[in-house]
């Protein structure tokens, strides 16, 4: 299955620490060879590379959330709707949000994007995070997905700048 990636860089700053083609590119290649999924067509992404501004916004509309984020994702079509080609949906991440977070974890830009890269994608193929056991769940497929792309698991860091 080979992903249609399309990426709109709204946020220049994003340009300065990584290529955000090449890492959405990645970060959906890798989702897709560690998920099992029933897709046999091609998959369509659009990512959107912001701001705060622009994802407190869209948060804010979508949401009824008035507070930027660091990623959010808006699935378009159901999981069972199969096409040859399927939009899955679009992946928006915030530049201002993502930079404080991997400097307050540790991280580089980069790495930390890729995180929020997957975690978005999962999204799309219908992961979750809204109880315990659906956030172990999707944390370890998250783990798994960034260790094939050469990132360090995540949440330890996470949970040693908690201690």
């Amino acid at each position: 299955m080979n992903p249609i990636i399309d990426t709109i860089i709204e946020d220049q700053r994003w340009e300065g620490c990584c290529d955000s083609y090449a890492l959405a590119n990645a970060a959906v290649k890798a989702v897709l060879s560690n998920i099992e999924t029933s897709w046999t067509g091609e998959v369509e992404i659009s990512f959107l590379f912001c701001d705060d501004e622009k994802i407190r916004d869209l948060n804010a509309i979508w949401n009824d959330k008035d507070y930027a984020t660091n990623v959010l994702s808006f699935p378009v079509a159901p999981n069972k709707i199969k096409t040859p080609v399927t939009l899955l949906g679009d992946v928006i991440l915030a530049f201002d949000t993502i930079s404080k977070e991997a400097l307050e974890q540790d991280k580089t830009i980069s790495s930390h994007a890729a995180h929020m890269l997957v975690h978005g994608v999962l999204h799309l193929f219908g992961y979750d995070h809204v109880n315990d056991i659906d956030a172990d769940r999707m944390e370890s497929v998250e783990t798994r997905v960034l260790h094939t792309m050469g990132i360090a698991d995540p949440w330890v860091s996470i949970d040693s700048s908690r201690s």
